[in-house]
């Protein structure tokens, strides 16, 4: 049993108060560390005030008292981080407000998909970009400083790349990768002159350049996924519903390349075209080799249909 009425509840002013002392932020950070370190969950009083430092226990009682209930779970066995406890000290740990590493510009694998120029990354306030030398946006997402700290930026380019195509997965499924709030997905277009060097709009979650081939005067469609409850947002080519399906995954794995072991943008290098068909879907064209794959998505970006052929 565990005491988990929040003090002040439903107050975002409140809640921030209560991490505002650095005693109480100690006292997280103890919390984490006995995890860590012990491997259980639940600590006790006392070894709760040794670790968090705190010589007074009156003080320390007054302190962690703020904690329960909204950060802090308390239990028959003691005390626990609940799960905004553990996700604010997981943000303080990774740097999010404090940190700030630099990394860059250096040159990254794979050369950019609609010019074949070589691509450059770039990670400052906690933010990783990679474009061309002709400002051609190829990926751009937020990671925290702790992943940046023995990182290279090609390393960051993988990690990021995981990270996106997790973000398409869970936005296809209706999910907020930041919030889990509600997602909503939809194809949309985008004007002509974007084909020429083309990059996603802004998003608070992240984007990608539109890896367009260059050669076509169609505007090429957009994936596009909004959250509901907060700014988040995820914004890229039409493909992007491609990469997290397992007929696609399968078919590029077959001709020896496979989506995991690729980075985002040189997905963009086959041979594609985009198509609308008459009820509004949008029918993506990947040729690889001998062997095209037809690959019809509907309105809201998910897979419909799936079909190979010959060249």
């Amino acid at each position: 049993m565990s005491d988990s009425a929040p003090n002040g509840s439903g107050d975002p002013d409140a809640a921030f108060a209560a991490v505002s002392d650095p005693t109480r932020v100690a006292i997280l950070r103890a919390l984490a560390a006995h995890t860590r370190e012990t491997g259980e969950t639940t600590a006790g009083f006392a070894a709760l005030r040794k670790r968090a430092g705190v010589e007074d226990p009156g003080r320390f009682r007054y302190h962690l008292n703020t904690l329960v209930g909204r950060f802090v779970e308390r239990t028959e066995d003691g005390y626990r981080l609940s799960h905004a406890g553990s996700e604010i000290v997981a943000a303080i740990l990774a740097g999010r407000y404090t940190d700030h590493e630099r990394l860059g510009p250096t040159t990254v694998d794979g050369a950019c998909n609609v010019c074949g120029a070589a691509a450059t990354g770039v990670y400052e306030d906690g933010r990783l970009d990679v474009t061309c030398e002709n400002d051609h946006p190829l990926l751009r997402w937020s990671i925290p400083p702790n992943a940046a700290a023995d990182a290279t930026v090609s390393e960051l380019a993988t990690l990021a790349t995981g990270l996106i195509r997790h973000a398409i997965d869970l936005s296809l499924q209706g999910v907020c990768v930041e919030c889990y709030g509600t997602m909503t997905t939809r194809i949309e277009a985008v004007p002509t002159e974007a084909d020429d060097g083309p990059g996603a709009d802004g998003g608070d979650e992240g984007e990608a350049g539109d890896g367009a081939d260059g050669r076509t005067s169609r505007p090429t469609p957009l994936f596009r996924a909004d959250c509901e409850t907060c700014t988040a947002s995820l914004v890229g080519p039409a493909w992007f519903a491609l990469t997290v399906h397992p007929t696609v995954d399968a078919f590029y794995h077959d001709h020896g390349r496979p989506v995991r072991d690729s980075l985002l943008w040189e997905l963009g290098h086959v041979e594609y075209e985009t198509t609308r068909a008459d009820d509004g879907a949008v029918v993506v064209t990947v040729g690889l080799d001998d062997e095209r794959l037809h690959v019809t998505l509907s309105d809201a970006g998910e897979v419909v249909e799936t079909a190979v052929e010959s060249a």
